[in-house]
């Protein structure tokens, strides 16, 4: 991804909840391949570089990859282990690292030393240099299966992120990072580094943070853990060097599963012993959600000082959730979270005597907390060309009119044109005698959260930390007197089955990435099988990635191929995507007839909805065309993902499991009234039942905003009603609960749907619009097998992979500036 990706999302607050998921769904179908190393940046420079003035150079993936080989490696007395404490390295432009397996750089499995002859060694190798960004971002981080995470005397490392362990020694700076880590396998996942113990400052993250392994999950948009200096393990440390993360923004969303000992939070997931300190951090994650403990700021056990941060985050869920710190929350100061849904918490963290403090439901009352340079500014640049420099504050609702800028040059290589003691600068690149040069740039901002002088304007209320909070943005840009030419282009992505419905993002990467024209443009560039040119929609973002929409599936083979050219040099790459079968159940409606019929309803024939209804369907409930799908003979159903979706949704308020999905098509139906019961009956094959008795059938209301509901079953007259349905048999008698159902007979499901109810979609009186899904729970009897059986038959994990895609919104995304 090119450096518009952190600029493309500025602003961006919310989302759906759908989209928490997105990325992790992407991640755990990503590729197992791994770079290949290269560590000639500090084999050949390591007497000549290393220092702050004269760093070591960064500039491809594999030079970072690189670093992590280094870092990691244990040596021993012929080989000893490379240590960069007190050595400086500089990020030189953009990386994209395409979603390959990640190595973590530094690992830690606990803080003992383990004792080998006459060697003491220790179950931990950090990073202890200075890591600089230097403005830049590093893109595609992927971590999926764990495999490439450091074993230490057969023991796999605990810590999983762009940094696997940050040593107390150690500094990361200057940084965007983006991407997707799932500590499958250990317990540490940040989107910086699984465990930091060092600074970490001015970094923005937008990676999506999961912890799901079976021990515990500490998961963190900047740390999973932070907060102990190094120590023998035996308790907590006092002195050394503390933990320090400040002036850090996050996007994305965290996860933690693990039933026990499941801790997530917008920064930091848990702090060990209490230690370190996190001040002026602003968490914008759409989600964190635990098993056990969430907060906008920490899971839990938060740093001993953790001051002047804000969480806005859209949704923060678990057993015990808090807009601050989940549980255990130690004396945080001046530190606000904003309540305005019901998926924000209600209080701070109320066992600490803050139950009020904090909360602010106004968002432009929100304080202006952190102040963050805009990646997307520091590209490189030539003698002569000028550029503008941006300072984005968060929240970006805050008031930031009382915020003071000081800029600072390297006068011998930039000049500022324009803007100074404002949020953004023009600087004008001067020539310079080498062909490659790095300009330093930095500014200092003052007025942030943090300590307030009495008669400042703050409101009464405002718990002030004493803290003098101005904060020092650094960034270099590079010069370049030449061209610098596009010399390859990489089309990466998920290439599993992409699913009926589903929306999946193809990336691509241009080789370098501060090429002079790195403009890029997708194109589907075959077909093969069943597959038609309109099945699909395409969507280039600005930063180069391709959504695709599977808007139609097909029951045989199918297939596309896209393909994406460089405009500089019109080199390209391709990408084939599958398409997952579709197989549908073919239902026929009847009048129903007999008992069923209470005198208060009205018998109808549901009619299939075909594909000449479906702009009128979409519009009479509100959504997007392609929230449905029409199969080989033109009847009309819900996708594949929403219908996923909605039977999760509606899973998880019975608190049930679903293991098999039969799709009805969408049924329409006209009463002589506005608000009236309609009672219907759809012929439908005893397999298609996916029960061996009309109790144990299952049926779903699906949504089409991917939210469902479970029909009731009404085993006698009294229980006929809306929301509710029976069995008949086809001579019209009534089936008790018990009765066997054959798998090769035909059966009458008899449905009832009251008008302008929440289980009719359109909002139209007299007209019904109704589409159901007959499912399969877990741990019941096997359902018979036999006829026409099929469906999608997805298992536990299946039924997750379809919930996840994204839903038929196709309102505007907020940005926000990096």
């Amino acid at each position: 991804m090119n450096e518009k990706t952190f600029s493309a999302m500025r602003r961006a607050i919310a989302a759906p909840l759908a989209a928490f998921l997105l990325i992790f769904i992407f991640a755990a179908m990503s590729f197992a391949d791994s770079w290949t190393v290269d560590t000639k940046w500090y084999d050949d420079y390591k007497t000549t570089r290393g220092t702050k003035e004269k760093p070591f150079l960064i500039s491809t993936p594999e030079e970072l990859a690189g670093l992590a080989q280094l870092t990691n490696k244990v040596g021993d007395w012929l080989n000893p282990s490379v240590l960069f404490k007190g050595k400086y390295i500089l990020l030189t432009r953009n990386i994209d690292l395409q979603s390959k397996e990640w190595a973590p750089i530094g690992w830690k499995i606990d803080y003992k030393i383990v004792t080998s002859g006459f060697n003491k060694i220790p179950n931990y190798k950090g990073f202890d240099g200075t890591f600089d960004g230097g403005g830049h971002t590093i893109s595609g981080l992927s971590i999926v299966t764990c495999e490439n995470l450091y074993v230490h005397n057969s023991v796999q490392s605990e810590t999983a992120g762009l940094f696997g362990y940050l040593d107390n020694e150690g500094t990361v700076k200057n940084l965007a990072v983006k991407g997707s880590v799932n500590a499958s396998k250990c317990e540490d996942v940040g989107g910086i580094a699984g465990w930091a113990d060092g600074v970490i400052e001015n970094c923005a993250t937008d990676v999506s943070v999961f912890a799901t392994s079976s021990k515990r999950g500490y998961a963190g948009g900047i740390a999973g853990l932070n907060g102990n200096p190094k120590g023998d393990g035996s308790g907590p440390v006092t002195d050394g060097i503390k933990a320090m993360i400040r002036n850090c923004v996050v996007f994305g969303n965290v996860s933690s599963t693990p039933i026990s000992y499941s801790y997530a939070g917008g920064i930091v997931g848990f702090s060990s012993w209490y230690h370190g300190e996190v001040r002026n951090c602003v968490a914008l994650c759409k989600s964190i959600i635990a098993s056990m403990d969430a907060g906008g700021i920490f899971g839990g056990f938060n740093s001993n000082i953790t001051a002047n941060s804000v969480s806005v985050a859209a949704k923060v869920k678990a057993a015990d959730a808090s807009g601050i710190v989940g549980a255990y929350g130690y004396d945080y100061q001046n530190c606000y979270w904003l309540k305005m849904t019901d998926d924000q918490p209600l209080n701070g963290n109320a066992s600490m005597g803050h139950y009020e403090y904090g909360r602010v439901t106004d968002e432009n009352k929100l304080p202006v907390a952190a102040a963050i340079f805009d990646a997307a500014d520091f590209g490189t640049i030539k003698p002569g060309d000028e550029r503008e420099i941006h300072i984005v504050s968060y929240p970006t609702q805050a008031d930031a009119s009382g915020l003071k800028y000081t800029w600072h040059v390297d006068g011998t290589k930039l000049q500022i044109v324009s803007g100074q003691g404002t949020n953004t600068i023009r600087v004008k690149a001067l020539a310079a005698a080498e062909d490659i040069s790095y300009a330093a740039l930095s500014a200092d901002v003052k007025g942030l959260l943090g300590y307030t002088d009495a008669g400042s304007g703050q409101p009464k209320d405002r718990y002030i930390s004493n803290f003098d909070t101005s904060v020092t943005l650094e960034a270099t840009l590079k010069v370049a007197s030449a061209s610098i030419p596009v010399e390859s282009v990489i089309a990466y992505g998920d290439a599993s089955d992409i699913k009926e419905g589903e929306t999946r993002s193809l990336g691509v990467a241009v080789v370098p990435s501060d090429a002079d024209d790195t403009s890029v443009t997708w194109a589907l560039t075959a077909l093969s099988g069943e597959a038609l040119s309109d099945d699909v929609i395409l969507n280039q973002k600005d930063d180069g990635t391709l959504e695709v929409t599977l808007r139609k599936g097909h029951e045989k083979a199918y297939g596309y191929t896209f393909t994406v050219t460089a405009k500089d040099g019109g080199l390209k790459d391709s990408i084939t995507l599958t398409g997952a079968p579709v197989t549908d159940v073919d239902i026929s409606g009847v009048i129903p007839l007999g008992a069923v019929v209470p005198t208060y309803a009205e018998a109808l024939k549901a009619v299939g909805a075909t594909s000449d209804m479906l702009v009128d369907i979409a519009a009479a409930c509100g959504v997007d065309i392609s929230v449905f799908r029409t199969n080989s003979k033109g009847i009309v159903y819900l996708n594949s993902a929403v219908l996923g979706a909605a039977v999760d949704y509606a899973a998880s308020l019975d608190k049930v499991e679903v293991t098999q999905i039969k799709p009805l098509p969408i049924l329409r139906m006209t009463t002589s009234q506005a608000g009236k019961l309609a009672v219907t009956a759809l012929v439908i094959s005893g397999d298609a039942l996916l029960a061996y008795t009309p109790q144990e059938v299952k049926l779903v209301k699906t949504r089409p905003d991917g939210t469902g509901e479970f029909f009731a079953y009404a085993e006698d007259q009294d229980a006929f009603g809306n929301k509710r349905f029976t069995l008949q048999t086809m001579d019209d008698k009534t089936m008790a609960p018990t009765d066997k159902i054959d798998p090769a007979q035909p059966y009458k499901l008899v449905l009832y749907i009251q008008d302008n109810s929440n289980f009719d979609m359109d909002p139209e009186d007299r007209s019904i619009i109704d589409p159901i899904a007959v499912v399969k729970l877990a741990k019941e009897t096997p359902a018979p097998s036999g006829g026409s059986s099929g469906g999608c038959n997805a298992g536990a994990v299946g039924i997750m992979l379809l919930a996840v895609i994204p839903l038929f919104m196709r309102a505007p995304k907020k940005k926000f500036r990096q």
